[in-house]
């Protein structure tokens, strides 16, 4: 038995890729974050989980109908070069002596396959928050350890982007995400996003990408709005109703919400005066 699955397909408002030329071909949703605890809710998003068709990734599709693609410093891990991306267009992929037209995609040619790194860092394709409800298919529900935080410096300090003082260093000087959970827990409204567009609370895009995390304001009540609420097209953000069906069950239960919360204060409390 096959399925064709639409969002892999140009059938329709859906599909956004051909059968299959490889342009854009990720079906994608978007995960809301909690930092330590259910009242910490992150202005930031991260557009997973993701499907892409097999014929469109490295090692199963076939190689000889799509073209390998530059990438930086030739390794294989890398970001592809300027003239192999969806923002630029593919313009490697166009006729030199011809130059595209904006937004423009030659429409006789396919476009390389994705490899892991590909598919985890680049866009384009099908995003569910376009035009489906809930918004949010899933949650990150990040540093939710117990009172005793030397277990996630601990963590800091061997996984994947070592910190090397990471047992020693001010928590609020460990990454962003951490520094975030702290101002929570210390009821620091300084970055709190209400409602609209992210940028709201930032002057630049560098400061965003280089500053302090924004906090979501209202944070599980935005959340229940957002996905069962009629949501903004240009802002995504919710504006009515809402059945709880956003958080996880257990974000549900008022006197966990407060227990759990109280437990990061403290922890955060303890590891400040240790």
């Amino acid at each position: 038995q096959t399925c064709d699955v639409p969002q892999f397909t140009s059938n329709g408002k859906r599909g956004k890729d051909g059968h299959n030329r490889c342009v854009t071909p990720k079906v994608y949703g978007l995960v809301a974050i909690f930092e330590g605890s259910p009242k910490c809710v992150s202005s930031e998003e991260i557009y997973h989980p993701a499907l892409m068709i097999g014929e469109c990734i490295e090692g199963i599709g076939d190689g000889t109908l799509h073209p390998k693609p530059s990438r930086y410093e030739n390794v294989s891990t890398n970001w592809r070069t300027d003239d192999y991306t969806f923002k630029t267009y593919y313009e490697a992929l166009h006729n030199p002596n011809n130059p595209p037209p904006p937004k423009h995609l030659p429409s006789n040619v396919t476009f390389p396959l994705w490899n892991a790194a590909d598919f985890r860092r680049c866009s384009g394709g099908y995003f569910y928050g376009d035009d489906t409800l809930p918004l949010y298919i899933g949650w990150h529900i990040h540093n939710f350890f117990d009172t005793d935080l030397t277990v996630m410096r601990k963590k800091y300090l061997t996984y994947g982007h070592p910190i090397s003082d990471a047992l020693t260093k001010p928590l609020s000087d460990m990454n962003r995400e951490v520094n975030l959970m702290v101002r929570c827990s210390n009821n620091d409204s300084t970055y709190e996003l209400e409602k609209g567009s992210v940028m709201k609370v930032y002057k630049s895009m560098e400061d965003r990408r280089k500053g302090p995390i924004a906090l979501r304001k209202g944070g599980l009540d935005f959340l229940k709005e957002a996905n069962y609420g009629k949501v903004d097209s240009t802002t995504g953000t919710g504006t009515t109703g809402g059945d709880g069906g956003a958080v996880p069950l257990a974000f549900r239960i008022a006197e966990y919400v407060v227990a759990r919360h109280g437990e990061l204060v403290a922890s955060v409390e303890k590891d400040e005066r240790e």
